[in-house]
């Protein structure tokens, strides 16, 4: 079987492996992993974060000077990484496509999975778990993380459920990445029984409703479109992940203050799976795009506002 080339990737977007770069991240789980992470190990400055509504963004920082994580930008002179299926039919692309992607960072683009062929195929990790293989490829020490911090990497993006339930799925993934025994995390994981596992996850859930006891289920995300009344939220959920991973929450790196307000306008279509309807959503010069489900295409356009 083949597997994925990290210094082919490196190659392409040397970006990834840049020390100081401004990132903007999905205000989950994945997200702030992705900020802890890389403000961790190349001191990355967390500057905003990006919903698929609303961008939040430093005052006066162009998103050409950003690294979104944990999605695709649709624009060729946009930076980022995600896992994201988002094209119907890979042979019988837009004639744009690849242009478009030529920026951005995709396990599923990588392999040319499309929807029609391969969604139950589709990569099923989260942007974290990329990320720690393309940066362990350039420091062998970034794989570190602390004992208890393997629930939230199986936390992020609900990936223990797809772990149980997608298993044949999961370790053909894993194969193609070509973990092999330097992930210390992976490493840990076979050394932990199914229970241990689901202890730890159920620990960060606790920890979870002790941090937002008045939303018992709440599970990490972050409402931007209210972000001031969230950002203490944030920090503490910050902390709690910076102390369970050994990825700790620097705040000198997490630029909290001064982020201005773009409304975008987001769609879900839900119905055929025709490569046409897919062809006519693209045309529409969709600013990230995401195929969530069997037939649903989530995408969204620049209106009211424009990328800064």
């Amino acid at each position: 079987m083949e597997k994925i080339n990290y210094k082919e990737i490196i190659q392409k977007h040397p970006w990834i492996v840049e020390k100081d770069q401004y990132a903007i991240l999905s205000p989950d789980t994945d997200g702030f992993l992705c900020g802890l992470f890389m403000s961790n190990y190349l001191n990355w400055k967390i500057v905003g974060f990006y919903d698929g509504k609303i961008l939040k963004i430093k005052k006066d920082t162009s998103s050409k000077n950003c690294v979104f994580l944990d999605m695709e930008i649709l624009r060729k002179n946009i930076r980022s990484i995600g896992h994201h299926i988002n094209i119907h039919n890979i042979n019988e692309p837009p004639p744009n496509y690849d242009e478009i992607m030529k920026n951005c960072i995709n396990p599923n683009y990588i392999r040319r999975f499309d929807r029609i062929h391969n969604f139950s195929q589709k990569y099923p990790l989260g942007t974290i778990h990329f990320l720690i293989f393309i940066i362990d490829n350039i420091n062998f020490n970034t794989s570190k993380i602390e004992d208890e911090g393997l629930g939230t990497l199986f936390f992020a993006d609900g990936i223990w459920k797809i772990l149980f339930k997608y298993t044949d799925n999961f370790l053909e993934w894993f194969n193609f990445l070509d973990v092999g025994e330097r992930i210390e995390w992976w490493k840990k994981l076979k050394q932990i029984s199914v229970i241990d596992l689901i202890k730890e996850i159920n620990y960060l859930i606790y920890k979870l409703k002790n941090i937002h006891p008045e939303n018992r289920k709440w599970y990490g995300h972050i409402n931007i479109s209210a972000f001031e009344n969230n950002k203490e939220l944030l920090i503490s959920f910050l902390n709690v992940l910076g102390n369970l991973t050994g990825w700790n929450y620097k705040s000198n790196n997490w630029l909290l203050n001064d982020l201005e307000t773009y409304e975008f306008t987001k769609h879900i279509y839900s119905g055929s799976r025709s490569n046409n309807i897919f062809i006519n959503i693209w045309s529409k010069n969709p600013l990230s795009l995401a195929m969530t489900g069997d037939s649903t295409i989530q995408y969204t356009l620049e209106n009211p506002d424009k990328l800064p």
